[in-house]
C-alpha cells in the first residue's frame, strides 16, 4: 500500500500520519501484532527478545525504509503486548 503512495500514476491517494483511530471516545494507535497461542509462551519470549535485537541494531529500520516506510512507522520501543491488550494478554 506504502508503494501506491510514491507512484505518480495515482492520484487522490492520501497518508494519514499519524494514524490514529477514535474509540469510545478515545484516540488510539494502530499497532501490528503477531499472534502467539498462550502455551507458545517460551516461543514468543524467544521471538520478542530477538526482534529487540533486530531493532536496536537497526535491521528493522533498513528493511521497513526498503518498502517505504520510515522509522516512525514502527511500533515504538517502548510499547510492550502487555500494555496495548491489557488483560487480553496471556
Amino acid at each position: 500500500m506504502i508503494g501506491i503512495l510514491h507512484d505518480d500514476n495515482v492520484k487522490g491517494i492520501e497518508r494519514a500520519d499519524p494514524f490514529t483511530e477514535n474509540v469510545a471516545g478515545n484516540a488510539i494507535i494502530n499497532y501490528n501484532s503477531i499472534a502467539f497461542r498462550p502455551e507458545a509462551s517460551a516461543f514468543r519470549d524467544l521471538f520478542n527478545k530477538r526482534l529487540a535485537e533486530l531493532t536496536a541494531d537497526g535491521t528493522v529500520e533498513r528493511i521497513i525504509t526498503k518498502y517505504g516506510y520510515t522509522k516512525q512507522d514502527a511500533t515504538p520501543t517502548g510499547t510492550t503486548a502487555k500494555e496495548v491488550c491489557e488483560s487480553d494478554y496471556q
